[in-house]
């Protein structure tokens, strides 16, 4: 069964030709002046342990403080078919310019094969007006 070894809120992430994963502005809360406001740019990035031979499809789902679904991204299938090398899998996902409607703690739940092995809490707030 696949582990969700790490995962990460962050402007931007990307994996190197070695493997290597960078994490750009991890955080857990945004702040606007108003609500609605957009996003510009946000990744999720997860760190999945397999076993050799090992598949699953991960993907991702923002969910409001009231429990609504406002972005998911498209599965990944990921497999581990080496005998060697890392056995850590990452997979990144990013979402572009999402919406955010209310204030609270909302969520990024984390998918494998349909069912939800993780969430990462996302504070939306309200700037103090000046």
């Amino acid at each position: 069964m696949p582990i969700i070894e790490w995962a990460f809120v962050c402007d931007s992430a990307f994996v190197d030709a070695s493997g290597k994963a960078s994490i750009i502005g991890a955080f857990e809360n945004l702040t606007a002046h108003a609500l609605p406001f957009s996003h510009p740019q946000m990744s999720i990035a997860v760190g999945l342990k397999l076993a050799l031979e090992e598949e699953v499809e991960v993907n991702t789902v923002i969910i409001t403080a009231h429990g609504k679904e406002i972005a998911r991204t498209n599965p990944k299938r990921l497999t581990r078919a080496d005998t060697e090398g890392a056995s850590t899998l990452i997979v990144i996902f990013t979402y572009y310019g999402t919406t955010f409607s209310e204030i609270g703690q909302h969520h990024i739940e984390i998918l494998l094969d349909g069912n939800t092995a993780r969430f990462i809490p996302l504070i939306i707030g309200l700037l103090p007006k000046e």
